[in-house]
Formats: C-alpha cells, sequence, structure tokens
C-alpha cells in the first residue's frame, strides 16, 4: 500500500487532467446551433410616374393649374380643384382622359362655353367628334389627327413646319402647310387655337 500511496498525488492529478481532456474533447464535438444571418433587402427604387399640367377653370370651386399623374381623368381634375359648385352643369365626360397642358371649362347650367372653348375641353380621342380645342402649338399627332380633314400625314406636317419656323401666330398660318386649305381651316377653326 505504501508504494500507492507515493503516487496518489500524480495519480489524482493524471486523472484530473484526463477528465478536463475528456470535458474539452466533448465540447469541442458538441453541435452548435447555425448562426442565423439577417439579411435586409437592398432598397428598390420606385419609378416616379410621369406628371402633366392641366388647368380647369368654370364651375369648380378653386379654379387653376394642377399637376395630376400621367393617365389622370376629367374627374380628378374636378377633385383637385376642390369639386364642382352647386350650378356646374353636368353636361360633361368626368371619365375622359387628359392630357398635359390640356384647358378643362366646366360650363354652368343653361351656360353656352365661350366660343374658344367647349364643354370641357377633353379630348374623346375619335377623329371629328373631339369636345376638344386643341392647341395647335403644342399637340401631339394624335390630338391633330382627331381633327376634322387631319389625318396622319397632315398632322405630322404640321408638327414639322412648327419644328422648323417656330410657333403659329395665327391660325390663318395653317395655310402655309402644304395640303391644308381655306376649306380644312373653316372646319376645324372652333376646334384649335395657337396660345
Amino acid at each position: 500500500m505504501q508504494p500507492l500511496q507515493r503516487y496518489r498525488p500524480y495519480i489524482v492529478t493524471s486523472l484530473v487532467w484526463i477528465i478536463i481532456l475528456g470535458l474539452y474533447v466533448l465540447y469541442d464535438r458538441w453541435p452548435r446551433p447555425e448562426a442565423i444571418v439577417i439579411e435586409t433587402p437592398a432598397p428598390t427604387s420606385v419609378p416616379t410616374p410621369r406628371q402633366i399640367v392641366i388647368q380647369i377653370v368654370g364651375a369648380v370651386k378653386t379654379p387653376g393649374v394642377y399637376h395630376l399623374t400621367s393617365g389622370a381623368r376629367a374627374e380628378q381634375a374636378v377633385l383637385a380643384a376642390g369639386g364642382l359648385l352647386p350650378d356646374a352643369a353636368m353636361t360633361f365626360n368626368q371619365a375622359a382622359l387628359l392630357s398635359d397642358g390640356q384647358l378643362i371649362y366646366v360650363p354652368r347650367e343653361g351656360e353656352t362655353p365661350p366660343p374658344e372653348s367647349s364643354s370641357p375641353q377633353v379630348s374623346t380621342g375619335t377623329a371629328g367628334t373631339s369636345n376638344a380645342i386643341v392647341n395647335i402649338n403644342t399637340a401631339t399627332e394624335e390630338q391633330l389627327e382627331a381633327l376634322p380633314c387631319i389625318g396622319p400625314a397632315l398632322a405630322q406636317r404640321i408638327i414639322d413646319y412648327r419644328e422648323t419656323n417656330g410657333s403659329f401666330r395665327a391660325l390663318e398660318e395653317l395655310d402655309l402647310v402644304k395640303g391644308i386649305g381655306p376649306a380644312c381651316i373653316e372646319q376645324i377653326k372652333n376646334l384649335v387655337t395657337v396660345e
């Protein structure tokens, strides 16, 4: 027994180190949970809708110039202007699509719109039946084609003339565009302006 007593501290120390080593190996091999990585998505850019500028006058609470989203309807222009007055005539198409630079005239009950405009100035998009006053200095090819006696070729000639010579100063200057004569000008004189 004596010799065993002599080595007892070495045996205990060795056993302690064996236990520590075993615990370390056990700890090192113990399965650990996967690290959770939270990735925040990069912000995506939302395209800004194109704006159009219209003017609304007549029987609305706040006549003026308004910026609307492209694709807006006449009803949205009326809402932007604070709504209709009680005596507004409900004879116009509030569902009509608006275009940039358009003037909308809302008449009162029993009122005849001024000759230079109509009720309201909202294009229907069908040739010869448009209620819009078309500004020949800013009109698109499609707007010009909606006028009586103006087809695609004449609409393009008007735009080409405008780009080459500048804005028309009077309706009669349309006669300078090849293919447009006094008869055509007579047909469209109440449907166009040269503002």
